[in-house]
């Protein structure tokens, strides 16, 4: 193994969406930027596996909707000034991707990626990584961080390791911002990629910041359990009208109350813990349930284009229009993470964070569609933010 030292003005660890956004920004303020990415072209990132949906209102009136919504969906516990960040910049800043070449559809309250089915998130990504090589960003792939470097309480780049070059790599730099994604890969039914494997959390904890909110991990209660396609789900807005059952029969939704419309948006949690109880209390199938999309209305297909486009893979891959199809709650969100304040600075100088790696708006459930807004507003914030610290900061350490 050798030894190889590079330097950065801002370090950003993770090239998924919210990384390659910040990563846009700190080289918009004038910042040299370095991204490392695990793999070749950022698909290792649950942004390019995503069904490509952000909530961005764009009204006052729709503003307070999704803030109210999501504090709801969150049981009271989210952090409200990260929240009404969000609520209040999400419409101008996804929009704002249309600027790279991302092709965006909005029907209110939603902006959709017009992507192909079912990996929408790629036709996000492809665009920003192209913008980042046209703008001078350089970028190591198929590196994994190992450890922050810290002097005292001062955050001042990493250590990594290249695996395609068995080099070991030192990396000083004057802001660092973390974008590694949650951890969802460590559960064994999952739908996210299986790089995503709690990093960004364990290089914070090892370094200082404060970390919260772990306890709250988030399950997307329609996971597809066909063969050993595991990571392919059926699209939220159809577990409404395609009634979910036990082997009993019993439809699942109304022998738990649960009210929320769409339940797989607004009460993931809510039908998650229902669904397994269900298969706890030996009345699954085995270790799934199932979901009947032959009763789903051919209007609920016609919602959006995205839900046309799941309507042939569910019926030319599974024969979800002529049989019930197997389902179970799969690991999909860490609402915990790394605490950030209103500039995405952690609790450690020279240490910013973005995405899912940080903690606090989502209280104890997300809500859907908040995640990739959640990664374009904040990711942007800390690029801005990092640059400026950048600036400020000086020689290297």
């Amino acid at each position: 193994m050798r030894t190889e030292t590079l330097a950065a003005e801002v370090l950003v660890v993770g090239g998924g969406g919210a990384g390659l956004v910040a990563a846009l920004e700190a080289r918009r303020a004038g910042a040299e930027v370095l991204l490392l990415d695990k793999t070749s072209s950022g698909k290792s990132s649950c942004t390019s596996l995503s069904f490509g949906a952000f909530r961005a209102a764009n009204t006052a009136a729709s503003r307070e909707e999704h803030f109210s919504q999501t504090v709801t969906a969150g049981k009271f516990l989210n952090d409200q000034n990260l929240l009404r960040i969000l609520v209040d910049q999400a419409f101008d800043r996804v929009r704002s991707l249309e600027d790279f070449g991302v092709p965006l559809l909005y029907e209110d309250p939603y902006f959709y990626v017009l992507g192909d089915a079912p990996f929408y998130g790629l036709k996000m990504i492809s665009p920003l990584q192209k913008a980042a090589e046209n703008w001078g960003i350089s970028s190591f792939h198929h590196t994994v961080a190992l450890d922050l470097l810290k002097v005292n309480d001062t955050i001042c780049g990493v250590l990594a390791y290249d695996f395609s070059k068995d080099t070991l790599l030192i990396i000083p730099a004057r802001a660092t911002i973390l974008a590694t994604g949650g951890a969802g890969a460590l559960y064994p039914l999952h739908d996210n990629s299986p790089r995503t494997t709690g990093d960004g959390f364990a290089l914070a904890a090892r370094a200082g910041a404060v970390i919260r909110d772990m306890e709250f991990v988030q399950f997307y209660p329609l996971g597809l359990i066909e063969g050993d396609s595991f990571r392919c789900v059926v699209p939220p807005f159809l577990g409404d009208s395609a009634p979910i059952r036990n082997a009993k029969g019993e439809d699942i939704l109304a022998k738990y109350r649960i009210g929320e419309r769409p339940a797989a948006v607004k009460a993931r949690d809510a039908l998650c813990q229902a669904m397994f109880r269900e298969i706890l209390a030996g009345r699954g199938f085995g270790t799934y349930l199932e979901i009947d999309l032959t009763r789903v209305p051919e209007k609920e297909w016609d919602q959006n284009r995205q839900l046309r486009h799941y309507k042939k893979i569910l019926q030319e891959k599974y024969r979800g229009l002529q049989r019930p199809l197997k389902i179970a709650p799969v690991c999909h969100h860490f609402m915990g993470g790394v605490a950030i304040d209103e500039t995405s600075h952690t609790n450690l100088r020279g240490l910013f964070a973005a995405g899912e790696v940080t903690g606090g708006l989502h209280g104890a459930n997300r809500m859907g569609g908040n995640a990739l807004s959640e990664c374009v507003v904040f990711g942007e914030l800390a690029g801005r933010e990092a640059s400026q610290y950048a600036k400020r900061s000086g020689a290297y350490p």
